[in-house]
């Protein structure tokens, strides 16, 4: 399967996606960190950024259903993954 994702979209759109990826998940983590009220991974990351909170499942269990792709690493840290997928619009109709 990833080999054909890569025979598809070509080393020049891997690496669109990628930088992409990365600035998405890169500004979420800056956001989160500027406003001060949880612990955010530091670099080294690429899709997912690691967030420290007071209690993970009860946030997964409510950003779940609003579609946002986060998973419970243990009882106080989180998971939030980015993909090509994700765009502006859908990113906005998630803020609250």
């Amino acid at each position: 399967m990833a080999a054909m994702y890569v025979v598809y979209h070509g080393p020049e759109d891997l690496k669109n996606i990628a930088h992409r990826v990365h600035g998405l998940a890169g500004a979420f983590a800056l956001g989160l960190k500027k406003l001060g009220t949880v612990e955010v991974q530091d670099l080294p990351f690429f899709d997912n950024v690691k967030v420290k909170t007071s209690n993970a499942h009860e946030i997964v269990d409510a950003t779940l259903k609003s579609g946002i792709n986060m998973r419970v690493i243990n009882g106080n840290t989180v998971s939030v993954a980015f993909c090509e997928m994700l765009n502006t619009l859908e990113r906005d109709t998630h803020e609250t």
